[in-house]
């Protein structure tokens, strides 16, 4: 049971030094939407006069905030996910010695 809970702590420190938990990682997203959306205000402002463009950013507004909320969410439950789980191999360990 030792080498089990071993091998899964061990893969709970794989996960955390995971690219996707990096800060560099989401840095970069961040100014990657950054940029996308300038490029996007630009346009909006550049097209205004047509109608399709004002429907548009009906579309266009819930899809930026969920890619928002990918860069900062996510990081937030896979952590605390983590922690979940790094606890529960704890309590195995609890559960070991009764």
């Amino acid at each position: 049971m030792s080498d089990f809970k071993q091998d899964l702590s061990n893969e709970l420190k794989n996960i955390q030094e995971d690219t996707v938990l990096s800060p560099e990682y989401r840095r970069q997203r961040l100014i990657m939407y950054l940029i996308r959306t300038s490029i996007s205000v630009v346009l909006f402002y550049l097209f205004w006069e047509y109608l399709w463009v004002r429907w548009a950013l009906w579309l266009y507004i819930p899809l930026n905030l969920m890619s928002l909320f990918s860069i900062f969410g996510w990081t937030y439950f896979l952590r605390k996910k983590i922690s979940e789980t790094q606890q529960q191999i704890d309590d195995l360990d609890d559960y070991e010695d009764e």
